[in-house]
């Protein structure tokens, strides 16, 4: 038996690790496509924030000129003068 054992050794030896080389490569292919996914999200949700900063800083220049040209006016707008309503109870027509 020790004779058997150690000729399977042998031919183990000699055999390709086809198999593992396989899924070595395998994993090693996943986790560029992954990485280059990953890659790929982080730059878009960049160009995305860099935009939204950029429509919120014109916003908030659009909204501090309104407010500049509102206090630049001068104030003509009176508040409303209550009304008062009169009911003749007399009147009977």
């Amino acid at each position: 038996m020790d004779n058997e054992s150690a000729h399977s050794q042998t031919e183990m030896d000699k055999m390709p690790e086809e198999p593992t080389v396989d899924l070595a490569n395998h994993v090693e292919t996943v986790l560029k496509q992954l990485q280059s996914k990953f890659e790929n999200m982080s730059k878009n949700i960049l160009t995305k924030m860099d935009t939204m900063g950029s429509r919120l800083d014109e916003l908030e220049r659009s909204l501090g000129g309104l407010v500049q040209e509102e206090l630049s006016q001068p104030q003509t707008m009176t508040p409303p003068q209550p009304t008062t309503v009169t009911i003749d109870n007399n009147d009977k027509n």
